[in-house]
């Protein structure tokens, strides 16, 4: 047996060794809700990972107990979605996108924040950076899911020597802080609520809108991901009207935002046909980059471009739980 194969038996057994726990843990709990034995949806769990990929929030988030073979095998499991980012993009291109410094450098025609990066400036930069701006987001270089973002006033780091020094002796992004339109921000108004648009070019060069969807903070975080909290309704993408009721990570159904109470059915999202132009001017500038989620901020600046996050999340993808693994597989 050589190295490599060694290797690669290694990294599968550690890698079962991980999931298996994750795997019991879900399993437990959609068996109390639905009244079964643990093991029964375990091995179900088992089933729909070595068949279609499907992790335990896959399987979870997409309603896989008591579904069909035919409902499963349609949507992109997170298996599925790491085949696609293989296919549709380059390493390359996949580096850009992970680059929080140099997407936004090649992007900023479409970026309307402000922004810093601590490594590339000195202390005195950064400190004039934020005297220009009472209200900050502090974004660290490997974050990811909403993970590693934090607000600050500006003034809590400038008067925090210890705060100030690590920002500027680390990797970090420093925006001013976007701010949603009225018709946005009253959904959840302590969270910047994002529109995500999945787009994908296909082989001939078209690009296609495959899903669109809005996230919304839970009403106590700043963040609307959906991995920390926030929720997410899938939109029609002809008239930009949400047509789900809301979803958390967990696939629970939420009809109105917990704290502002308004429905998520039936919100219009305002200058839907400019969102749509800017996305396909985006993708189509950059068409080497073929399967794509853009995060669309509508903010009292503009429309503002968040980031472009490949893979995108399977999750968001399928909010309404339309399976769409064949429809993107199609387009290669």
């Amino acid at each position: 047996m050589n190295r490599i194969t060694k290797q690669l038996k290694l990294y599968r057994f550690v890698t079962m060794a991980k999931l298996l726990p994750r795997f019991w843990r879900k399993s437990e709990q959609i068996a109390s809700a639905n009244g079964v034995a643990t093991h029964t949806v375990f091995t179900d769990m088992l089933k729909c990972l070595g068949k279609y990929g499907a992790s335990e929030e896959n399987y979870e988030q997409f309603h896989f107990y008591g579904s069909d073979e035919e409902y499963r095998d349609a949507f992109i499991t997170w298996r599925r979605n790491m085949a696609i980012m293989y296919k549709f993009n380059t390493a390359e291109v996949k580096e850009l996108f992970l680059n929080k410094v140099k997407w936004n450098k090649r992007f900023a025609k479409y970026v309307k924040r402000d922004w810093i990066y601590s490594a590339e400036s000195s202390k005195e930069q950064i400190v004039a950076f934020l005297h220009a701006h009472s209200t900050v987001i502090v974004k660290a270089i490997e974050g990811a899911c909403g993970v590693g973002i934090d607000k600050y006033d500006s003034k809590d780091i400038l008067d925090d020597k210890n705060l100030l020094n690590r920002i500027c002796l680390g990797e970090y992004v420093i925006e001013n802080e976007a701010v949603n339109i009225d018709d946005v921000k009253k959904i959840s108004p302590k969270s910047l609520n994002t529109i995500r648009v999945v787009t994908c070019v296909d082989s001939k060069g078209n690009v296609n809108i495959v899903t669109t969807a809005l996230r919304v903070g839970n009403g106590h975080s700043y963040t609307d991901n959906i991995c920390t909290g926030g929720i997410a309704c899938g939109i029609d993408m002809q008239t930009g009207i949400v047509v789900t009721d809301g979803m958390d990570h967990e696939g629970n159904k939420i009809v109105m935002h917990p704290v502002s109470k308004i429905p998520f059915k039936g919100i219009q999202i305002p200058l839907w046909e400019d969102v749509l132009q800017v996305v396909f001017s985006l993708a189509k500038e950059f068409t080497e980059a073929r399967f794509v989620g853009w995060d669309i901020v509508l903010t009292t600046n503009g429309i503002d471009v968040l980031e472009g996050n490949i893979p995108p999340d399977e999750g968001l993808c399928q909010i309404d739980l339309a399976g769409r693994y064949h429809q993107v597989m199609l387009m290669y």
